[in-house]
């Protein structure tokens, strides 16, 4: 039996030695008072009545001590949107703390007749996107945003609150991870 336990112990560590170990997340999302995102592909997405919809995903990547963030703003075909402020804030819910992340884009975005309807408007043609991480890892935290605007125009956009839940590992192969 040892001999048996012993080569398959050899052979899991053949079979991995070209991999590299990514930390698969479990992530749930609310916006607002607690209204369901649409999920796709891991995003939350939801609308912003006048401009479009806006996404957003965590990803636990390769560690166990970060959480990495994109925030998409992607108005409706024609509407010109952008946001008022380069920065967002995010809220610890569990101590209270609070960091400010310079990471928006304040230009003006505009689809054009032809983008896709509905929400996936957030995967299609033009949008404003930012791409930050927390470190560390917050497991319960809220994201709040600056205005939205469009023309002379001001849009509040609801706070998007997010649970890092456990987090397990999940071998990836080296061609598959990007070296």
């Amino acid at each position: 039996m040892p001999r048996i336990a012993l080569a398959l112990l050899a052979m899991v560590s053949v079979s991995l030695a070209g991999c590299t170990i990514a930390w698969q997340g479990n992530f749930s999302y609310a916006y607002g008072a607690g209204n369901a995102c649409v999920s796709t592909m891991d995003w939350c997405i939801f609308e912003l009545p006048e401009v479009g919809y806006l996404g957003v995903k965590a990803d636990s990547g390769v560690g166990l001590e970060y959480t990495g963030l994109t925030v998409r703003l992607a108005p409706r075909p024609s509407v010109p949107a952008a946001w008022s402020a380069r920065e967002l804030r995010v809220v610890d819910l569990d101590s209270k703390g609070v960091q400010e992340k310079a990471v928006l884009s304040t230009d003006a975005i505009r689809k054009g007749e032809r983008a896709t309807p509905g929400p996936d408007l957030v995967f299609d043609g033009a949008y404003s996107q930012a791409d930050f991480s927390l470190r560390p890892r917050i497991k319960r935290f809220e994201l709040r945003f600056p205005e939205v605007r469009s023309g002379a125009a001001r849009m509040p956009v609801p706070a998007v609150q997010i649970v890092d839940g456990a987090r397990f590992p999940m071998p990836v192969p080296w061609f598959m991870a990007g070296h």
